[in-house]
C-alpha cells in the first residue's frame, strides 16, 4: 500500500527517492492524495485556419484546414522537444501572498497570474474558477511564446475559443520519466481550446518565424503552419537516438504532449460532426499513408485514461473508439506484412 504524505516537499522528496521512469514513482502519483499536493495547471490551443469541404472521404473533406504548431526545443541545451500547440503551465498566486499586497502591488499582477482578476465590481480578487484561470493562462503563455520567436501579433480570437473536454485526463510524464530530482516538479492536469483564425495570420507568424529573430534559451524554435491531417499522425514514431534515456518517441517529429495530439483529433472530430464511422475511416486512411503506428493506445497510456474517457473526449461512443483503434492496428499490421514480404522476394 502506498504512503500518503502531508505535504508537496514530502510528495516530492518521496519521489525523488527513485530514479525516473520507476514504477514506484507512479505508484506515489496513482494515489490522488498524494497528486493532488504537486498540482498544477497547463493550458494550451489549437490554433487552426480553414475549413471543412465538400469531398468524397473524411481525408478530403479536412484537406484545407491547417494548424499552428510551435517546435519545442529543451531551453538550457537546445535539443529539440517535440511538436506542441502554444500554451504552457499556469501561473497562479497564493491566499497568503495576495492578501499582504496593496491595491497597486495586485494591479501590477492582472496578466502575469493567471488568477488574479478585476470581479464585476472592478475590484482585484483572486479568483479559483479554471475557466477563467485556463484562458488567462492560454492568452499569456501564447503571447510570451509568440514573443519568443519575435512575434507580435493582437489578432487571435480569444473571446471565441472552445474548450476541448479532457476532464480526468494526466499530464505526469515529466515528474515521472524526465524529471531529475532536483528542485520543484507538478503533476499537471491539462486544459486545450480550440482557438480559429484566419490562413494569413498563419502564414504571417510562420513568415516571422523563419525570420529566426529568436531569444536566447527560448524554448521555441520555429512555428509551422502544417494540415491538421498531417498533424493527426504525429503521434508514435519511434526514438532514433533518444535524447533522454525514457524516451521512447521521436521528438524531431511527434507532438510533446498527447493531449495536445488529442485535442487535433478533437478539431477533427468536431469538423466531422463527431462522426465515429467518419472519424475511423479518416484514421485509416492516414494510417496507410504513415509509416509508423499512429498510436492511440500508447497516447490513452500516457494519460492515463481509458477507452471510453477518450470516445468522451472526441465525442464518439466507446464502440467507435475501440473500431478505430483497432482498425488502426490492424492497417498497420497489413502494412508491415507486405513490406516484408516485399523484401524476402
Amino acid at each position: 500500500m502506498t504512503d500518503i504524505f502531508y505535504t508537496a516537499q514530502d510528495v516530492l522528496n518521496a519521489l525523488a527517492k527513485f530514479p525516473a521512469g520507476s514504477i514506484e514513482r507512479s505508484e506515489i502519483l496513482d494515489n490522488q492524495e498524494n497528486r493532488q499536493k504537486v498540482l498544477s495547471t497547463g493550458t494550451s490551443m489549437v490554433l487552426y485556419a480553414g475549413k471543412i469541404q465538400e469531398a468524397q472521404t473524411p481525408l478530403e473533406k479536412l484537406e484545407n484546414i491547417y494548424v499552428g504548431l510551435i517546435e519545442r526545443l529543451t531551453a538550457k541545451t537546445g535539443v529539440r522537444d517535440g511538436l506542441g500547440n502554444l500554451g504552457g503551465l499556469s501561473e497562479r498566486t497564493s491566499e497568503s501572498d495576495f492578501a499582504l499586497l496593496n491595491e497597486d502591488e495586485k494591479a501590477k499582477l492582472i496578466g502575469v497570474k493567471d488568477d488574479v482578476v478585476r470581479n464585476e465590481n472592478n475590484q482585484i480578487v483572486l479568483t479559483k474558477d479554471m475557466s477563467v484561470i485556463s484562458r488567462n493562462n492560454v492568452m499569456r503563455e501564447a503571447q510570451e511564446e509568440l514573443g519568443n520567436i519575435g512575434v507580435s501579433l493582437n489578432v487571435l480570437a480569444f473571446d471565441s475559443m472552445i474548450s476541448v473536454p479532457l476532464d480526468d485526463v494526466k499530464d505526469d510524464n515529466y515528474i515521472l520519466n524526465r524529471w531529475n530530482g532536483q528542485g520543484i516538479s507538478y503533476a499537471i492536469s491539462p486544459c486545450c481550446y480550440l482557438v480559429r483564425t484566419h490562413e494569413s495570420v498563419l502564414n504571417k507568424i510562420v513568415h516571422i518565424s523563419n525570420e529566426n529573430h529568436r531569444e536566447t534559451e527560448t524554448e521555441v524554435a520555429h512555428f509551422r503552419k502544417m494540415k491538421l491531417t498531417e498533424a493527426l499522425t504525429r503521434f508514435g514514431k519511434p526514438s532514433t537516438g533518444a535524447v533522454h534515456k525514457n524516451e521512447t518517441r521521436d521528438m524531431n517529429s511527434d507532438y510533446r504532449y498527447p493531449h495536445e495530439w488529442l485535442s487535433a483529433w478533437y478539431l477533427a472530430s468536431v469538423q466531422l460532426n463527431h462522426q465515429g464511422e467518419d472519424l475511423k475511416k479518416l484514421a485509416v486512411q492516414l494510417q496507410q499513408k504513415t509509416p509508423y503506428l499512429i498510436d492511440f493506445e500508447q497516447a490513452r497510456k500516457e494519460m492515463k485514461i481509458s477507452t471510453e474517457k477518450m470516445s468522451g473526449i472526441l465525442g464518439i461512443s466507446k464502440e467507435s473508439m475501440t473500431e478505430l483503434i483497432n482498425a488502426v492496428k490492424e492497417t498497420y499490421a497489413i502494412m508491415q506484412m507486405t513490406q516484408q514480404k516485399h523484401h524476402t522476394r
